[in-house]
């Protein structure tokens, strides 16, 4: 793993959806190391002094590929506590900001020739996106189901709907709470129903998504005796 760098980036762009989502792109002024799609950074609004300590800051999964790493960092960022309001308040194009990457191990590392199941509850999307972004080496099989609460927040629709249609290894699924389509499933992500369509396959669940979801996917899995090392979570503890 390459170890992390402390590296100055301005953000370029800078997209609100419905008041609780953002999308963030920020153009790196060094080099930035290579990281494995899925892991994530570090990312502080104070300027960051090397006489002193890594100022106050959040982790978020990087949303991007490595591939475009020197052009291109995008974050998806939802309204949660303090912290995050504040990058709301302040956040706008060509601010400075500090990141520090990368971090993690929720990757596909060792695990492209076996069944991977995707599962995202909001801007849990965001280390999905980095995998499917990515020129990996060619893998078996990825079957991805999304929640989301409308279809205001179907991030990367247009990406991932073409990458549905172009890649017989890519496969999708959508559940939106507020739903007004047929075109995709209404409801909240239903866990129970994800593990009965695959429950005959030797499958790699990857969870990404608010903490409740994480803890009740995980439970009901280890329940249904997946085994632990099956069962792959986004945390960034």
């Amino acid at each position: 793993m390459a170890t992390p760098k402390k590296i100055e980036a301005i953000v370029t762009k800078r997209q609100i959806i419905d008041n609780r989502v953002m999308l963030l792109e920020m153009k790196p002024t060094k080099r930035v190391p290579n990281f494995s799609p899925g892991q994530f950074l570090h990312l502080a609004l104070d300027k960051y002094d090397p006489s002193e300590s890594w100022p106050e800051s959040r982790v978020f999964s990087i949303a991007s590929s490595p591939d475009t790493r020197q052009e291109r960092i995008s974050l998806l960022i939802s309204k949660q506590g303090k912290f995050t309001q504040r990058m709301f308040e302040e956040i706008a194009e060509n601010k400075e900001l500090w990141i520090k990457l990368p971090y993690g191990d929720f990757t596909l590392n060792n695990r492209l020739e076996e069944e991977n199941i995707f599962i995202a509850g909001g801007t849990g999307i965001s280390p999905f996106l980095s995998i499917l972004k990515s020129n990996l080496e060619d893998y078996h099989s990825i079957k991805m189901y999304f929640g989301i609460r409308s279809i205001e927040y179907f991030i990367e629709k247009s990406f991932l709907i073409h990458k549905q249609k172009i890649d017989p290894n890519f496969d999708m699924e959508i559940f939106i709470e507020n739903n007004n389509s047929t075109e995709y499933k209404s409801g909240v992500i239903d866990i129970q129903y994800i593990f009965y369509k695959h429950r005959q396959e030797k499958c790699n669940y990857f969870l990404s998504g608010p903490k409740k979801m994480i803890d009740t996917f995980s439970n009901y899995l280890t329940k249904q005796r997946v085994q632990e090392k099956r069962i792959i979570i986004d945390s960034w503890e």
